[in-house]
């Protein structure tokens, strides 16, 4: 693991070519761990988007029983408008995950660009009884519900988002936690907590602050 782990604590720190390059050799090294594809289809997603396909794609091969890799796999084949794949890595997604909000929003996204407008407003709907404080599933659900002429219901979700306090618009990662993890200094950590609490991970997030506070108890 020692090239992964390097990998992990260059791209920790924003050294993100050079973590690439670590990624890559790990994977050479340990061509079934999950891990090594998927962090290089992120670094990769903004740049070269074929590149991170693949990348995703060889990550649910590795583990094709972790959702997370099948959720940013979908991501990029909706984002490239490749919906029949898309909808295939949906359907195993939801197999695996399916009480998963973020699935759900995908499911929804991919059926309105299939023009299916009442089918996108179900799966919104169950995205949002499974994630109540998401903004961006109550943005999507409200644009949709407002096509359908739903106003009043539109318009109550609406509101919410503009009163948003309360509302957050991450999802877990466990994954990219565990890099993140590898970046030490007082002030990530504290970044790394707020993110926590603010998609309603209170129980983690205060821990993570507690300790924070024990190492670093003149930050």
């Amino acid at each position: 693991l020692g090239w992964g782990h390097l990998g992990m604590t260059l791209w920790a720190h924003e050294y993100t070519s050079e973590a690439l390059l670590c990624f890559a050799q790990a994977q050479r090294l340990s061509p079934n761990e999950v891990r090594w594809p998927y962090f290089q289809g992120i670094i990769l997603v903004s740049d070269d988007r074929k590149a991170a396909t693949a990348a995703f794609s060889t990550a649910v091969t590795c583990d094709p029983g972790q959702p997370q890799p099948w959720v940013k796999l979908c991501e990029i084949l909706l984002e490239t408008d490749q919906l029949d794949e898309a909808s295939i890595a949906l359907n195993r997604l939801l197999e695996l995950a399916p009480n998963n909000a973020q699935a759900y929003l995908l499911a929804a996204i991919l059926a309105d660009r299939q023009g299916r407008l009442d089918r996108a407003i179900e799966h919104g709907r169950r995205s949002l009884e499974l994630a109540p404080d998401h903004a961006r599933v109550i943005s999507l659900l409200a644009r949709l519900l407002n096509r359908n002429q739903h106003r009043d219901e539109a318009a109550a979700l609406n509101a919410r988002l503009r009163n948003s306090a309360t509302l957050h618009d991450g999802w877990p990662d466990a994954l990219f936690e565990e890099m993140s993890s590898f970046r030490l200094d007082p002030y990530w950590s504290a970044y790394k907590a707020k993110r926590l609490i603010e998609r309603g991970d209170d129980q983690h997030g205060l821990s993570l602050l507690r300790t924070l506070v024990n190492q670093f108890p003149n930050a």
